[in-house]
């Protein structure tokens, strides 16, 4: 992965600064990393824990690519830069419906039920608030498309006149 940054160590384009080729880089490391998630849940799909920790991890990556995003002015098609917060909450309700399953499966982690209930209660709600985010992120970022090209073709429309 670091041939990019070698290869264009003096970029002719902004599009090819070293901090660009950086997100490019962690892009492709979380894509991949992404495929052995999927690999290891069809794989083994009720080693919970292991599952917990790549989803973890993921939200972890998409999380560093979003914030390096945002600090540095990357300008980056727009569909990725609506996908990249959606994934990080995607896999950060993973994240918490595989913690709420690994503690369900553990009996001998707690000997208050009552409180394990409880625990396994509330990832699943943050769960679920995490797929009502990643549904108010999506139809921002099509309310934000939706406005821009109206917005284009009324500027456009007074030019020509």
């Amino acid at each position: 992965m670091n041939i990019f940054t070698e290869t264009f160590t003096n970029a002719p384009s902004s599009d090819l600064k070293p901090y660009v080729l950086e997100i490019f880089v962690l892009l492709m490391r979380s894509q991949s990393r992404e495929c052995i998630f999927k690999r290891l849940q069809m794989e083994n799909s009720c080693d919970y824990e292991i599952l917990l920790t790549e989803s973890h991890c993921l939200m972890r990556e998409y999380n560093k690519i979003h914030y390096d995003i945002q600090c540095n002015g990357i300008n980056l098609p727009p569909c990725w830069q609506a996908l990249i917060p959606l994934k990080t909450e995607y896999f950060k309700s993973l994240a918490h419906v595989y913690f709420a399953k690994n503690l369900a499966k553990n009996e001998a982690n707690m000997a208050d039920e009552k409180n394990r209930f409880k625990i396994i209660k509330a990832h699943l709600q943050a769960s679920q608030n995490s797929h009502e985010e990643i549904l108010r992120i999506q139809r921002m970022s099509r309310e934000l498309r939706v406005s821009k090209r109206t917005k284009f073709s009324l500027s456009s429309h007074f030019i020509a006149k």
